[in-house]
């Protein structure tokens, strides 16, 4: 298939466009530093509609006789792909610029699930409990997921506390930066990201992250 790398690519560049246009827009907009940027970014439908013609046109140009109900079936798979990948993620990336501790501790959390599982399930796997976890996978154990899931809540109580005492983790991005050291970010934090009073039983007044 001629130049189909070439337009899988094409496909996927205008899906993150069309997609993050709208917040690259707005982040622009609201940045003074990036204001240069709104002159293009205002001006991304009528790109987009342009690159969209652009590149249906050469995917219809690159059919071949005898390969049509082939090339398409492979053109649809792509465009489909791009779309589940794309649209998902949007969601992920707005996310990340509201604070990278909505990136790192999701990260940390899915990490920290699988290495007690790991380690539990290898020193203590099927010596307590003979019955098989899933039959998907055999070599999964109950011990590694009951230390999994106790490492994980253990995990997730405490390391929020570490990253809330840093700004770079709970405040919003200001700006785009390529130095490796940028200043310090200040912002009024998420009221998630302060502590808190709370009476529990048996504890009574504690301070918490809500």
């Amino acid at each position: 298939m001629p130049y189909f790398r070439s337009l899988q690519w094409s496909w996927f560049f205008m899906a993150m466009t069309n997609v993050y246009g709208e917040t690259l827009h707005k982040f622009c907009t609201e940045h003074r530093s990036l204001n240069h940027l709104v002159v293009v970014t205002q001006n991304l439908d009528y790109i987009l509609y342009a690159m969209y013609w652009c590149t249906f046109i050469a995917s219809v140009l690159t059919l071949k006789p005898g390969l049509i109900r082939f090339q398409l079936s492979q053109h649809m798979w792509s465009i489909v792909s791009v779309c589940v990948v794309v649209f998902q993620s949007k969601f992920f990336a707005q996310n990340t610029l509201n604070g990278l501790f909505w990136f790192f501790f999701p990260f940390a959390t899915v990490i920290m699930n699988d290495v007690p599982a790991y380690f539990v399930g290898i020193s203590c796997g099927r010596k307590f409990i003979s019955t098989p976890f899933l039959a998907l996978s055999p070599n999964k154990t109950w011990e590694g997921f009951i230390g999994a899931f106790l490492g994980t809540l253990v995990f997730s109580f405490f390391f929020p506390a570490l990253l809330a005492q840093f700004t770079w983790f709970t405040c919003p991005a200001d700006g785009l930066y390529i130095w490796p050291l940028p200043g310090a970010l200040t912002c009024t934090p998420n009221p998630v990201f302060v502590q808190t009073l709370i009476n529990l039983p048996l504890l009574g007044p504690t301070w918490l992250y809500p």
